[in-house]
C-alpha cells in the first residue's frame, strides 16, 4: 500500500513539474511574440511602401517585410 502511494506521489510530482515547465515555455513564447509584434510595428512604420497604390503591391510589400522580420527574429531568438 505504501509503495503504491509513493508511486502516485512521484507521478503527481512529475506531472506538476512538467505542467510548470509547459507554463513557463508558453510565457516565454508569449514574451517573444510581444517582442516580435513590437518589432514588426517598428519595421512597418519605416518600410518604404513606395510602390503604386494597389492592393497587390501592398500585399507583396507586406510579405517582403514579414520575411525580413522572420529572418531577423530567427537569427536573434532561435
Amino acid at each position: 500500500m505504501n509503495l503504491s502511494r509513493k508511486e502516485t506521489e512521484d507521478n503527481t510530482s512529475r506531472c506538476a513539474a512538467e505542467a510548470k515547465k509547459l507554463i513557463e515555455d508558453v510565457q516565454i513564447e508569449a514574451h517573444n511574440l510581444d517582442v516580435l509584434e513590437r518589432e514588426a510595428a517598428e519595421i512597418l512604420k519605416v518600410w518604404p511602401f513606395d510602390s503604386p497604390v494597389s492592393s497587390n503591391s501592398k500585399v507583396e510589400d507586406f510579405g517582403i517585410a514579414g520575411k525580413c522580420l522572420k529572418t531577423w527574429w530567427q537569427n536573434d531568438f532561435l
